[in-house]
């Protein structure tokens, strides 16, 4: 699934706002009041609430299944109108391990919060094999961090279960047949933070004590996560949320992505985004990160919103089709985006 047209009309501060994109990255740019919060909240709300959008949208199907489920390659949703495909399709993506067509959150607020650790025993269940509503990833990022720790914890210890019942069904087989069998569900989540923060390792959990991840910088003794750099913890967490449910074919909506990174973090943790899932998944982020939007500017997906246009006219500008006859609006987007050198042709 994949969004081609956002459009959305009288959403103080958002007068007009109307664009078609074409990428699998997407930047809403604009200066701080000029709605793109506001914009980010009526796309979520269309998504949670189909039976009454706020926004006008159009999905393409990116998957076969899709197509079958749809009716046809493509879903149109007008504000205040019950879409009833969207609703219904919706409703079947309630899965139990990878996530393929559905819409994320991911809001500014991604604030540190001591997660509560719960108690695990022999019986406790793969969190994998419970089904997880769409709606989950439509929740606030914070309080699905510590939920997200507890399943990791649990996903863990409900291996060590099933090694135990593989080793006493037949005892002649090797070891290395069951951690074979049963690799360690914590091994994409080492690679990522590695991935993420080159020079530092995560340490392996052991669910027997659960507690908050350690680290190692080079061959140092092991140190709390929370030691990390704000920066450093934020892009851990967000890339942790989204390799959980492996997610595939789905649009990702990210809230200030630069927010407490220096841009040479902001950059790898977007490049390591853009690789989930193979490379299937939109991501649609609001920044006013003049970095951010001179790398991507020339996708040609990058957009800003004119506060200063009043209704009918768009608010929305694309950056690339920006030439001399444009000057007031290469003005006004500097003035917005601040260090961005725009009007270049």
């Amino acid at each position: 699934m994949r969004i081609d047209r956002i459009k959305l009309q009288d959403y103080p501060p958002i007068k007009t706002f109307d664009v078609t994109v074409s990428s699998n990255i997407v930047i809403i740019a604009g200066a701080n009041g000029s709605g793109k919060t506001r914009l980010k909240e009526a796309l979520v709300y269309s998504f949670r609430n189909a039976n009454s959008p706020l926004a006008s949208i159009s999905l393409t199907a990116t998957r076969e299944d899709e197509v079958d489920i749809w009716k046809g390659k493509s879903i149109q949703v007008t504000a205040s109108q019950d879409c009833r495909t969207l609703r219904e399709y919706l409703a079947t993506r309630t899965k139990a391990q990878a996530y393929s067509g559905t819409v994320i959150q991911i809001d500014s607020n991604r604030a540190i919060t001591p997660v509560r650790f719960e108690t695990l025993n022999l019986a406790t269940e793969d969190p994998d094999d419970q089904a997880v509503d769409y709606s989950w990833y439509l929740s606030l990022f914070t309080d699905r961090w510590g939920q997200l720790v507890n399943k990791i914890y649990k996903k863990a210890a409900n291996r060590d279960q099933k090694i135990n019942k593989f080793v006493k069904a037949d005892p002649t087989k090797p070891g290395s047949e069951a951690l074979a069998t049963y690799p360690d569900p914590f091994i994409p989540y080492q690679d990522i933070f590695t991935q993420l923060l080159p020079g530092k390792t995560l340490e392996l959990i052991d669910p027997k004590s659960p507690r908050e991840f350690h680290y190692r910088t080079g061959n140092s003794d092991p140190m709390a996560f929370s030691t990390l750099s704000s920066g450093e913890q934020e892009v851990v967490k967000v890339a942790f949320d989204l390799v959980w449910k492996r997610i595939t074919h789905s649009v990702i909506f990210i809230d200030e992505p630069e927010l407490h990174l220096h841009p040479t973090l902001a950059f790898r943790l977007i490049e390591t985004l853009k690789g989930f899932g193979g490379g299937t998944n939109q991501l649609i982020l609001f920044t006013h990160s003049a970095d951010l939007i001179s790398t991507y500017y020339s996708t040609g997906n990058v957009f800003f919103i004119d506060s200063a246009l009043a209704a009918p006219l768009n608010q929305a500008h694309q950056l690339s089709e920006l030439v001399t006859k444009h000057s007031a609006v290469a003005r006004a987007a500097g003035a917005n985006l601040g260090l961005f050198a725009v009007g270049k042709r």
